[in-house]
């Protein structure tokens, strides 16, 4: 017998005859149309159905279908889910404020990598994130940051506002990062619709992958207009720049985030949603990849550096944070490292198994004895997702020829 899995999921798209399909056990991600999420509801319960044998067969290899039991995919997710909880790697986040540098802070640098590495352990990542300001940055600082990075292998991905490009163009080669992240806002986006656009072009001509994230709360008619002329600009060379047009005004109830800028409604979400869009985007970007976020996924360790005051903050994945110098920070690590989450006990596994989003969702319920309720846990992630998903949808729309947004 073949039966609808226990991880499939089928969201309606706001604004559209479209579902999202999700089997978040697989990682698999489809957008199909309403039609057909019908007959997937309809299958099993007669002879007759509207799926093809063809049909059929691809929703059995992407994991739609299964001919097991809800008891064997429940068993099959524990058993998963036990194995991610005894392997967890630690993250460290390391970033350094190039507003103000000097080449004295070189010493201070290969330090602050030593006790990222200290607390990475020989399994663990350090992540490397600098901010970037239209402030000219000392050449020898910028040098022993990639030198390090080099040394802990370690990805550097710059922040920057549209003002910081000419600041870090120097340094715009692929061997040195592979990814950045464009900020701005009301207060830092001009409508130089020309100048931002071939900038942000420039970037992936070196190869160079741009995340633009946008926060539009606030901005004018004419902003809002010169964000999607940016945007249309740069799809026209690179369809895959994606783009996060973030709104702290979205209520937690709310569906239909929109707004009218012109012939185009520009959707957005609440920066808490952002994990979801990245999940999302992932599974998309990355089809072969199972891309597990678990429940009880732990936060990073995050070291933040401000080289001209030699200043470091210190945030635990508890969310304590602590700041002085270097040296007040070797004992705060030391104890984060003692009191970091080791791995779950099966019960609290099995607890949570019978969510169908542990594997992905990354809320921690549960994390500390406190489970929701597995149905309104569900219903709060479906909700998210389906605020999320126009502007999954807005970002894929230049994927031309393809029906899906997963594939084989």
């Amino acid at each position: 017998m073949v039966y609808p899995a226990f991880h499939l999921s089928y969201v309606p798209i706001p604004q559209s005859d479209l579902y999202l399909l999700l089997q978040a056990m697989r990682g698999a991600i489809d957008i199909v149309p309403r039609e057909f999420v019908q007959e997937l509801e309809r299958f099993g319960s007669s002879d007759s159905n509207g799926l093809s044998d063809a049909e059929i067969d691809t929703l059995k290899r992407r994991g739609y279908l299964t001919e097991l039991s809800p008891e064997q995919e429940l068993e099959q997710a524990a058993t998963i889910l036990n194995v991610l909880s005894r392997n967890l790697q630690p993250l460290v986040e390391l970033t350094f404020d190039l507003s103000v540098s000097s080449d004295g802070s070189s010493d201070l640098i290969e330090k602050l990598f030593s006790l990222g590495k200290n607390l990475a352990g020989e399994q663990g990542t350090i992540a490397v994130h600098l901010e970037i300001s239209s402030a000219p940055i000392d050449e020898q600082v910028m040098a022993r940051i990639l030198e390090q990075a080099r040394l802990y292998r370690s990805a550097v991905v710059p922040r920057l506002s549209t003002d910081g490009f000419e600041t870090l163009t120097p340094w715009a080669r692929s061997e040195n990062f592979r990814h950045a992240l464009l900020v701005s806002d009301r207060k830092s986006l001009s409508v130089a619709v020309d100048s931002i656009a071939n900038n942000i072009i420039n970037f992936y001509k070196q190869q160079i992958h741009l995340t633009w994230n946008c926060d539009i709360d606030g901005m004018s008619a004419e902003q809002l207009a010169a964000v999607i002329a940016i945007i249309k600009r740069v799809r026209e060379k690179y369809p895959f720049f994606n783009t996060r047009l973030i709104s702290g005004k979205l209520a937690v109830d709310t569906i239909e985030n929109f707004i009218p800028v012109d012939a185009t409604f520009l959707p957005y979400i609440s920066p808490d949603n952002e994990p979801v869009l990245n999940m999302l985007l992932s599974l998309v970007l990355t089809p072969k990849r199972i891309n597990y976020h678990p429940f009880f996924i732990p936060n990073a360790h995050k070291i933040a550096a401000e080289l001209h005051s030699k200043r470091v903050i210190y945030t635990s994945p508890s969310r304590a944070e602590v700041s002085g110098d270097l040296d007040e920070m070797t004992a705060r690590v030391e104890s984060a490292k003692a009191t970091s989450a080791t791995a779950l006990d099966m019960a609290l596994i099995q607890e949570r198994v019978n969510c169908k989003y542990a594997l992905v969702c990354g809320c921690q319920s549960g994390m500390n004895g406190d489970v929701k309720n597995q149905k309104e846990c569900a219903a709060d992630f479906e909700q998210r997702l389906r605020q999320v998903l126009p502007l999954v949808v807005f970002n894929l729309q230049q994927w031309k020829g393809r029906a899906a947004a997963g594939h084989e």
